[in-house]
């Protein structure tokens, strides 16, 4: 199983700033199946956020992975661990325009709270300049758009991808 280009081009991106380690995309150097029993079977790991087992996934709808895959996070340690967070990569990349992606796993601890958070941008203080330069790169180069109504997003994307989740 290969690396999509899309991924490709953004671990090329990031790999040009230093200063990344609480960014919340530590790359696996082959997507592939998760050793976490709470990850579905139909997903591909390609990143960990480097804190508690928390990773993304690209979900496989029956045609291989790609960058047009669903993207799913999971957080083993949450009591709903998963959560379909972009309709593809560049949109998930989207998602942590204004955070990074460390923080996203506060989704499943608390829904409402982190969503409010991040509608408000209120995550973008407590980023150094080079996670800064980072998401705006990401914005620039790669074409994601930030994301409002964070909540509403998400349940639509709840909707349209959670029951193609396997775990058997």
């Amino acid at each position: 199983m290969g690396k999509p280009s899309e991924l490709v081009t953004l671990e090329r991106l990031l790999a040009s700033f230093d200063g990344l380690d609480s960014f919340g995309l530590l790359f696996l150097e082959t997507p592939g199946p998760s050793h976490y029993e709470e990850t579905p079977k139909n997903c591909s790991v390609f990143a960990s956020t480097g804190g508690d087992g928390v990773h993304y996934s690209f979900l496989d709808l029956g045609n291989g992975i790609s960058g047009a895959c669903p993207i799913v996070m999971t957080v083993p340690m949450a009591e709903a661990p998963n959560r379909v967070v972009g309709r593809d990569l560049l949109h998930f990349l989207g998602l942590g325009l204004h955070s990074g992606y460390f923080v996203l796993e506060q989704l499943q601890h608390d829904f409402a709270a982190t969503c409010g958070a991040l509608d408000r941008k209120q995550f973008w203080q407590f980023l150094s300049d080079e996670e800064r330069a980072a998401l705006s790169a990401i914005e620039r180069q790669m074409g994601a758009r930030p994301w409002n109504d964070h909540a509403a997003r998400l349940a639509g994307l709840a909707s349209e991808y959670g029951d193609l989740l396997r775990f058997d």
